[in-house]
């Protein structure tokens, strides 16, 4: 496997409101690797939501190139591109994402049907041993806290056993402690399954936590260069 997960080659974004063109992402460079944990800051409307779908196969750039495991997936069909996320890419979502009449053990399973693959139980309790959650999974969504919400839609990302992990504002929610818990535990799991993790968030105190820090202002994205 390449040790580059995912690579944007001037990769743009750019779409019509009224009569004028929004650059939503201007020419864009950039990679990440196997085990590195990456945070792009940036404030509401700055262009990081259009990164990560764009990263997720959700949309396609303008123009440019986006590369998954050494495949360009810029010109890949909708089924590809299904197919893409499905092995590649896990997702978590500042609302947790998770489905409300299943407990956290058939979050799961879902996998596992939509796949039609066996469920792994090792796997699965490792997971939730890992994540501090074992004596919560016959629970439903809304029996947890923020907090273990956040920790079981991190178990259902990685139970696919995906190479990218794509965060969304996954700690918006969250009062500082269990923002930082969660942070830790995406660093953890990041560099321990070695992972491609992108978190893109408005919280830079959390960046001491990540190896690699962005910034993404009016599409922009630059390297972060502010102190802390």
């Amino acid at each position: 496997m390449n040790d580059i997960l995912l690579e944007f080659k001037n990769a743009t974004k750019t779409f019509l409101q009224g009569d004028e063109i929004i650059h939503a992402l201007k020419p864009t460079n950039f990679l990440i690797k196997a085990g590195e944990f990456v945070i792009i800051i940036g404030p509401s409307g700055s262009g990081k939501s259009t990164f990560l779908t764009i990263a997720g196969g959700l949309q396609p750039p303008s123009s440019g190139q986006i590369i998954i495991d050494d495949q360009n997936i810029t010109d890949m069909n909708l089924k590809q591109l299904s197919h893409i996320r499905l092995k590649y890419i896990g997702f978590i979502l500042q609302s947790s994402n998770l489905v409300p009449f299943l407990t956290i053990d058939k979050q799961l399973e879902l996998y596992n049907r939509v796949t039609r693959t066996k469920i792994d139980e090792k796997f699965r309790l490792s997971l939730f041993q890992n994540l501090g959650i074992e004596k919560m999974r016959k629970k439903y969504p809304n029996n947890l806290s923020g907090g273990e919400r956040q920790r079981a839609a991190i178990a259902k990302a990685l139970y696919s056993r995906p190479e990218i992990i794509l965060a969304d504002e996954p700690t918006a929610s969250l009062d500082t402690n269990k923002a930082l818990e969660v942070v830790k535990i995406l660093a953890k799991e990041t560099h321990e399954r070695k992972k491609a993790t992108i978190m893109v968030t408005h919280d830079e105190r959390l960046i001491p936590y990540c190896d690699k820090a962005y910034e993404m202002n009016d599409g922009m994205l630059s390297i972060y260069s502010r102190k802390i």
